[in-house]
């Protein structure tokens, strides 16, 4: 997939770090990015420095998610790429040095937002690529990528809820065109990418083709 200005994107957790890198990268290239984050004053930012549209959608919420795709699709049209970003990071133990358990309600809130609302999103875009005309000669309608923390691997004290819903990204995200919705004859291409910080790798955004570049924030595992 070639991105250029024919395209459109939405790109959850868009208002700051690793999404609004990837709206900003995307709209360097032409693509018309719409923005989903509930960080309404980061989102708005991004959004006018792009030349974006922003809607301040719940991930978690697929309600949310429907009203920020109407939003999106005014403005930009059928969106041909769905970048999920949108993630929190509480911090807590199984068992604190009190003895107390830890806090069932801040567990969901990041399964909620990680897992569930990287599937809202990606199930959504999914639905309406998949009644759109092709962008490729071999029939692509569009591209879905996931990210997740490297915790799924290699996680550390207090990231129990990041372990969790980062081990399950990677089982329902597959590093190869994956082939669905037959009734539909169509296909999209989905990856599902880990990301690690303070390591010298970034995400870098190249027509779509992903690779290593010198950085000191991000690293694609």
């Amino acid at each position: 997939m070639e991105l250029n200005n024919t395209l459109a994107a939405v790109v959850t957790g868009g208002g700051s770090g690793l999404g609004e890198s990837t709206a900003r990268a995307l709209a360097s290239k032409g693509v018309k990015v719409a923005i989903f984050d509930v960080n309404e004053e980061g989102g708005q930012r991004v959004a006018s420095e792009i030349g974006g549209v922003f809607a301040k959608v719940d991930v978690s919420d697929s309600a949310s998610v429907a009203a920020g795709l109407e939003v999106a699709r005014a403005a930009n049209g059928q969106e041909q790429i769905c970048v999920n970003c949108a993630g929190i990071a509480p911090a807590a133990k199984t068992v604190d040095r009190d003895g107390n358990p830890h806090d069932a309600s801040l567990f969901a809130k990041a399964i909620g937002v990680n897992l569930i609302g990287t599937f809202n999103v990606a199930s959504q875009c999914a639905a309406g690529m998949a009644v759109q005309d092709p962008v490729s000669d071999d029939g692509e309608r569009g591209v879905i990528i996931n990210t997740a923390s490297v915790a799924a691997f290699d996680g550390q004290i207090g990231q129990i809820a990041g372990i969790w819903e980062s081990a399950d990204l990677p089982c329902c995200g597959h590093t190869s065109r994956t082939h669905f919705l037959d009734d539909f004859e169509s296909f999209f291409e989905i990856y599902m990418y880990c990301i690690a910080t303070v390591t010298t790798c970034f995400l870098s955004i190249d027509n779509l083709n992903i690779h290593k570049a010198a950085s000191p924030h991000l690293c694609l595992i």
